[in-house]
């Protein structure tokens, strides 16, 4: 991954984790701690967990968060929804205007001429950075 890994999670668990401090040498964590995500057993139950080693003294710790009654198939998708969350958002950015202002004549032609001979309405979205919706299956009785 070219990102850190805390790009990756829930901003309620790095908050979380900057809410910490280590046992050792009570010095507060940072984003740069965070050494590990996963989902392990915990009395029949699985939990979402990070662990984060102590910039000074490098003691590892584990957060675990929750009461999840969620299978591991479950927790695994919650982690891969949250990784495309963030995926769609920096593409949505990077195809943001960097300039101020309105947009040109030009550049409004030219949107317009793309969203005339696009092939397909998902072809326009990917275009703009917005996920194409799933088709759902219809009842056909």
């Amino acid at each position: 991954m070219d990102k850190p890994l805390y790009y990756w999670l829930p901003n309620w668990a790095i908050k979380s984790v900057l809410d910490k401090c280590c046992d050792k040498c009570k010095t507060s964590y940072n984003k740069q701690d965070i050494t590990a995500i996963a989902i392990k057993p915990v009395k029949n139950k699985y939990r979402f967990c990070v662990e984060q080693m102590c910039s000074k003294c490098s003691r590892r710790s584990l957060t675990v968060f929750g009461k999840s009654e969620h299978t591991l198939e479950g927790m695994c998708y919650f982690l891969l929804e949250q990784i495309n969350r963030k995926k769609i958002m920096a593409k949505a950015k990077h195809l943001r205007k960097e300039k101020e202002g309105p947009i040109t004549d030009t550049e409004a032609q030219a949107f317009i001429d793309f969203v005339q001979n696009a092939e397909s309405y998902s072809e326009v979205l990917d275009e703009l950075g917005i996920p194409t919706p799933k088709k759902s299956d219809e009842n056909t009785s």
